[in-house]
């Protein structure tokens, strides 16, 4: 809508006195004069309502699908399509402008041209979005008229960033599978360990006939109980670090053959069920587009889907924080899924990950792993190593106890 401006009202106040002079004193000469003011105020108010129709605002990224490590430049083309150059125009960002913008572009648009500006390099947050919204106004050298509109940009689309992970060994999932469990089993026999002499108590359906003719004795297959892990992700929203770390993970265990699951907070939750291949990491990517930290906490999110979890899981929690909800969610996670893990993210090499509180302690002694996460630089990782609580003084017998726990061999799978 145009409207005066505010800033300059010289004209305005030109027209008001030659209308009121030649009202008053009368003549040829105010009459004219008014006549022309309101010539030029009409003119100039044309003028600025068909540059702003004939006007093409475009805000491009320079990609369209990128990562939130990433640095995009965003490109402003202004296309005006009319025989009119455009005078003035000014274009700054509105309330809620994604990404957000303190800069404002302003210079003018010539006849049957293009106008364009580049912003940045800029970062731009997690998710699938347009771009904007950003205000166009268009003004007429003078300062007398102004109209203005809202232009919003082009759709992108920003990935949380994967990066390669060191980490100890999950526990053994759910049986029958391609993972190694250094157990022996009677049913599977996709995995041959080794073959041996018969001994009393074999079961003599695993007698290898062929190993016996050639050998002269009685020879016997020794199976090992392979697993499929089925693993679910249970990602805290409110940092983005977290987000990272869990696209990592879930990256990772899908290229080691893993079953992987998502849950995180959102409106509605993200609750990606456990899957193999490219076409499950697509929904899992997807759906950590949609994690939020305004959903609900981490620790009733896994309580909440702990009933729906199938027993021999291995579940994954992984934030920055260990509230009291999470702790006795875990704990409670425990005894379904023996292979629970917390992951708690720190910062930048050579920053620790906050640990030495009773609870986790306690989450240890109930057989939950514990893992700090930090971010390694050369070449840059995450790198996730067990957390050991901090012991006081005279607490021998525990730190004896610590490391025998820690020497003791456990269940992993590759």
């Amino acid at each position: 809508m145009a409207a005066p401006r505010l800033a300059d009202r010289r004209i305005i106040y030109l027209l008001a006195l030659a209308a009121g002079l030649a009202v008053t004193v009368g003549g040829k000469p105010f009459a004219f004069l008014a006549n022309t003011v309101l010539l030029v105020m009409a003119l100039t108010w044309l003028w600025v309502r068909l540059s702003l129709g004939n006007l093409s605002v475009y805000l491009e990224p320079q990609q369209r699908v990128l990562t939130t490590a990433d640095a995009t430049v965003l490109r402003l083309r202004l296309n005006n399509e009319g025989f009119l150059p455009v005078p003035v125009v000014e274009v700054r960002a509105e309330e809620g402008c994604r990404p957000a913008l303190s800069a404002s572009w302003r210079g003018r648009v010539p006849a049957l041209g293009t106008s364009s500006a580049t912003l940045g390099p800029l970062h731009l947050p997690r998710g699938r979005y347009q771009l904007g919204p950003v205000q166009v106004e268009v003004s007429d050298p003078l300062g007398l008229w102004t109209v203005s509109t809202t232009v919003l940009g082009e759709r992108v689309t920003v990935y949380p960033r994967v990066l390669p992970v060191e980490m100890p060994r999950l526990a053994a999932g759910r049986s029958f599978g391609r993972m190694r469990t250094c157990r022996h089993s009677q049913e599977d026999f996709s995995n041959l360990l080794e073959v041996r002499a018969f001994q009393p108590g074999d079961n003599p359906r695993l007698i290898d006939w062929k190993a016996t003719a050639r050998r002269g004795s009685w020879q016997v297959r020794v199976l090992e109980e392979g697993a499929l892990p089925e693993v679910w992700i249970f990602v805290d929203g409110g940092d983005e670090p977290s987000v990272e770390l869990a696209a990592s993970l879930a990256r990772l265990l899908l290229v080691t053959g893993a079953l992987v699951g998502l849950v995180g907070p959102a409106d509605p939750p993200v609750a990606v069920t456990p899957g193999r291949g490219q076409s499950k990491w697509r929904d899992i990517i997807e759906g950590l587009l949609r994690v939020e930290g305004m959903g609900l906490p981490l620790g009733e999110l896994l309580g909440a889907r702990l009933a729906s979890l199938p027993r021999g899981a291995t579940v994954i929690a992984v934030t920055c924080r260990l509230d009291a909800a999470l702790f006795d969610a875990l704990l409670r996670t425990c005894p379904r899924t023996p292979g629970t893990s917390l992951v708690l993210v720190g910062g930048a090499d050579g920053e620790p990950v906050a640990a030495g509180d009773a609870q986790l302690s306690a989450l240890r002694e109930a057989g939950v792993g514990v893992l700090g996460a930090r971010l390694a630089r050369d070449p840059l990782r995450w790198c996730l190593e067990p957390v050991r609580p901090l012991l006081t003084a005279g607490s021998a017998g525990g730190e004896r106890a610590d490391l025998t726990r820690a020497r003791r061999p456990s269940r992993s799978v590759g």
